[in-house]
């Protein structure tokens, strides 16, 4: 049961900071969302700013698995990996509508600034990608179907700002043309020549 109002609070939590933000949400909203009692927020999180990591960490696990399996595929060359990445992203962000698409950019835009424990976990999560990123990066350049002008690191972070650029684009747009030239951009900057 106590799980279950863990699992109830975030779920409640992703739902509403998704919608309105961070700041435009209290905690009694939450609790009612989730139908959870009013102790029982402190019992799991010490604070808001705690909840909101526990959501950002939850949800960046769910993707980081999704990634691994993209970019891990041993049916597809690194490249072909990549490109299948971004075009799930690109199908993932138009069945939302472009609307609510990720807690990264939603909550790191909003409460990194002035929350070192957001700015940390944001930190650690990006991390976590670039480093998946980064070695199908290297795999490509190691068998020479990625282009070796820059290093695997450095092309994963670019790649990730890329993207993240763009998935902004086309929140705003509510279009997938930002999201379309990116892939495509990435696509010409990493193939070998």
């Amino acid at each position: 049961m106590a799980r279950d109002t863990r699992s109830a609070l975030l779920d409640a939590g992703s739902a509403l900071f998704l919608e309105k933000g961070y700041s435009s949400v209290g905690l009694n909203e939450i609790l009612e969302k989730a139908g959870a009692p009013k102790g029982s927020f402190y019992h799991y999180f010490e604070s808001k700013e705690d909840f909101a990591c526990a959501i950002v960490r939850r949800g960046s696990e769910c993707f980081r698995e999704t990634l691994t399996r993209r970019l891990t595929d041993p049916e597809r060359s690194p490249l072909e990996r990549l490109q299948f990445h971004f075009d799930a992203q690109i199908d993932h962000m138009k069945s939302l509508n472009f609307n609510q698409c990720c807690f990264f950019l939603k909550l790191g835009t909003e409460m990194a600034a002035t929350s070192k424990l957001m700015k940390e976990t944001l930190d650690e999560v990006l991390e976590g990608w670039l480093s998946i990123i980064a070695d199908c990066i290297r795999e490509g350049q190691e068998n020479g179907s990625i282009s070796t002008l820059h290093s695997a690191k450095e092309l994963a972070g670019v790649l990730h700002n890329l993207w993240e650029g763009a998935s902004l684009s086309a929140q705003i747009q509510h279009d997938a043309k930002p999201l379309v030239a990116a892939a495509a951009f990435m696509q010409k900057t990493l193939a070998a020549r």
